[in-house]
């Protein structure tokens, strides 16, 4: 009989982990916080504050500052999030803990493995999607002699293609229970179990995987609210930065502000996410691994 995450429990746990210690929040945060500032605030003395906001047309995007920034911002954003969710993992399976701030930069052997864990489920997913876009317009073409959907290209109505992205919508919406399972991967390489991961997540995540997507939406939506707010505030005061002195000061120093309580608010709601899994993991895992 497979096991069954206990969820509401779980996700009030999850809560009680990620506002039960501030200062482990701030150790595990804090540097990634203060590097994201540093390379936003040399984004903007170089190209200006503007580099921050979406484009408002695809010239601006493909500017070399916007280029430069984007970069930058990617690759920061990718190796945070995978430090800290590696950290994250290990304090709440193992009470491993960093004792300081600095702490948190490290970016080795776990974190890389973690890296190309999640790059593997992303191509897993994308392998589906394609595989169902193929096979769904297939049939469908094959149903319609291909009129159909010929004719959705010209502009044409069709209800062929119209059947084929239903169709099409239907099938992810099967596959995803099946394919959060692979999610509980994560937390196991967090506390580093051996190869294997893959099929040992699968067999876990048996009948959970509404519970493995639902969790961390709960646990992380109110979070990313919050974050969305905060960016707004950035956009507001990278339009004030535009302006005249004083009011262009005014609206650097608001902008950066604000994209620091964001970034923290984005790492509060990443600590919910992660807290639900890592908990997940511990309950459909236990006996089994010793974490």
């Amino acid at each position: 009989m497979p096991r069954k995450i206990r969820f509401w429990r779980t996700v009030g746990d999850s809560y009680g982990f990620v506002f039960g210690d501030w200062g482990r929040l701030f150790r595990h945060s804090a540097a990634w916080v203060a590097l994201g500032a540093v390379i936003a605030v040399a984004a903007m003395i170089l190209f200006g504050p503007e580099v921050l906001n979406k484009p408002q047309s695809p010239a601006l995007l493909l500017s070399t500052g916007r280029a430069v920034t984007t970069v930058a911002l990617g690759v920061f954003q990718i190796a945070s999030y995978v430090a800290f969710s590696v950290g994250w993992h290990r304090a709440v399976l193992l009470g491993d803990g960093h004792a300081t701030a600095l702490d948190a930069l490290r970016f080795k052997r776990r974190e890389f493995r973690f890296l190309l864990y999640i790059i593997a489920v992303g191509l897993v997913w994308i392998g589906v999607a394609l595989a169902g876009s193929i096979i769904v317009f297939a049939l469908t073409a094959a149903a319609t002699s291909g009129q159909s959907i010929l004719h959705s290209f010209e502009g044409k109505p069709s209800g062929g293609f119209a059947i084929a992205v239903a169709a099409l919508f239907l099938g992810v919406f099967v596959a995803l229970p099946f394919l959060a399972r692979l999610t509980l991967g994560l937390p196991a390489i967090a506390v580093e179990e051996p190869r294997g991961v893959f099929g040992r997540s699968w067999h876990r995540g048996w009948g959970n995987g509404w519970r493995l997507i639902w969790g961390p939406v709960f646990c992380s939506l109110p979070l990313n609210i919050v974050a969305g707010l905060f960016s707004a505030g950035q956009v507001f005061f990278v339009l004030v930065a535009d302006y005249d002195p004083p009011w262009r000061e005014f609206g650097l120093v608001g902008t950066i502000a604000f994209y620091v309580l964001g970034s923290f608010a984005h790492f509060i709601a990443l600590a919910g996410a992660i807290s639900f899994l890592s908990l997940s993991y511990r309950q459909l895992s236990a006996g089994e691994v010793e974490t």
